[in-house]
């Protein structure tokens, strides 16, 4: 939603409130602007003026994506996240790596911020983002919304669901036109993971002229755990690196103190 958000002001058909909307976010940016300073200005803006997360839902449910919320109880769950969350992923990672201080390939980039992500979820609570007790585990789609977070700071173009003919991938990283990389991403409750891991993703390399891409596959319980093993071991692709899989489950993250 954030790497979008300068689409959302002009979707806005009430004149008043788009000029209310464009001229909070200009006295939130102040001269010179952060790549991580707009981010703020923009999560700000969003949550003054939540009516955005209404037009951003419609937008893509629209585009064809996956409907991040088709009732007023998903709604309220996406802004929630979005608002809750993203300054604690983006203080939590750049105070605790250098990540965004290095320089590399657009496959680099996408590989290491997907392991950041794992890191997050697995061992800095970010899976209490994803499974929450109270409500439905989140979607592929709200996964993304989730990575597409630490998208700041980079000198790389980062486009979600670019569809090049073949189908939109997930991420699309690129330095130019002969540097890309792909970012897919999966829940292992998928059915159609195997056939994904064998044949989409492979297809997309091929319509975005690439043979880089990282697969990642997000677990909710032991048995997603178990059928991602016996997928990988079945493709030989067990110690692929480009394979990141995450561990989101609850039942196996016992607080320091109870450890």
């Amino acid at each position: 939603m954030l790497s979008h958000f300068s689409f959302l002001p002009p979707s806005i058909p009430d004149l008043n409130l788009r000029a209310s909307i464009n001229n909070y976010f200009r006295r939130r940016l102040g001269v010179k602007p952060t790549a991580k300073e707009r981010t703020k200005a923009a999560l700000d803006t969003i949550r003054e003026f939540p009516v955005l997360i209404d037009y951003y839902i419609k937008w893509k449910e629209e585009t064809g994506d996956e409907a991040a919320a088709t009732s007023s109880l998903k709604v309220e769950r996406t802004g929630n996240k979005l608002i809750e969350q993203l300054r604690a992923i983006l203080d939590d990672i750049e105070s605790k790596s250098d990540f965004y201080s290095r320089s590399w390939t657009s496959y680099d980039e996408a590989l290491e911020r997907a392991k950041a992500f794992k890191y997050y979820i697995e061992h800095q609570d970010g899976y209490k983002l994803l499974n929450k007790p109270e409500l439905p585990l989140s979607s592929e789609s709200d996964v993304q919304i989730f990575f597409g977070l630490i998208w700041c700071k980079t000198d790389f173009d980062v486009n979600r669901e670019p569809n090049n003919g073949r189908g939109p991938v997930d991420f699309k990283v690129s330095f130019g036109s002969k540097d890309k990389s792909l970012i897919e991403f999966k829940l292992a409750s998928n059915s159609q993971l195997k056939r994904n891991l064998q044949k989409q993703v492979p297809i997309y390399e091929t319509a975005n002229k690439t043979d880089k891409s990282v697969k990642v596959i997000v677990c909710y319980n032991a048995a997603d755990i178990h059928k991602v093993d016996n997928i990988l071991s079945d493709l030989r692709m067990l110690n692929n690196e480009s394979i990141v899989v995450i561990d989101a489950r609850r039942d196996n993250k016992p607080s320091a103190s109870k450890a």
